[in-house]
């Protein structure tokens, strides 16, 4: 398997697919979410937004539903099933009750992570695209796994 090592994470095929295989499986269990992604789509498509049959990475990206969507599918399954390393800062932090001292690295699996009620709200474990459109976006994105070419 061919992998890129980016400062966001490993990627390759089978991540790749992982992604996908999950976005796809959401969309088909959320017939509104779906109807909603393929009117997106299409109204983008009729308005010569998108190349037919080709549709490029340039214009999927201006789509913000299907981005919202993808971000929803990765949040609830992340491919990569490693920890987050971080190093606890000079001083050390208490973290879930306990004092860990500063330059001990700690680490987090994403998919708990990206279920965090307190971040994602209380359906934090449901596949719901129209989170990424509350003002609190901004710190949901802090909390998720990045593929390349995301900040």
């Amino acid at each position: 398997m061919s992998l890129t090592l980016t400062r966001c994470r490993v990627v390759g095929s089978d991540t790749t697919s992982t992604e996908l295989s999950a976005i796809l499986y959401f969309l088909l269990k959320n017939p509104a979410a779906y109807r909603k992604l393929r009117d997106e789509i299409d109204r983008a498509t009729a308005s010569g937004r998108l190349s037919v049959p080709h549709v490029k990475y340039s214009e999927a990206a201006k789509l913000p539903y299907l981005d919202a969507c993808c971000k929803e599918g990765m949040r609830l399954v992340p491919a990569l099933g490693m920890a987050l390393p971080r190093e606890v800062p000079p001083g050390g932090r208490e973290i879930a009750g306990r004092f860990v001292p500063g330059g001990v690295k700690v680490g987090i699996n994403a998919t708990t992570l990206q279920r965090d009620q307190g971040v994602f709200g209380a359906d934090a474990d449901e596949f719901n695209p129209e989170r990424w459109f509350r003002e609190d976006a901004g710190n949901m994105e802090k909390h998720m796994m990045h593929v390349c070419g995301r900040p």
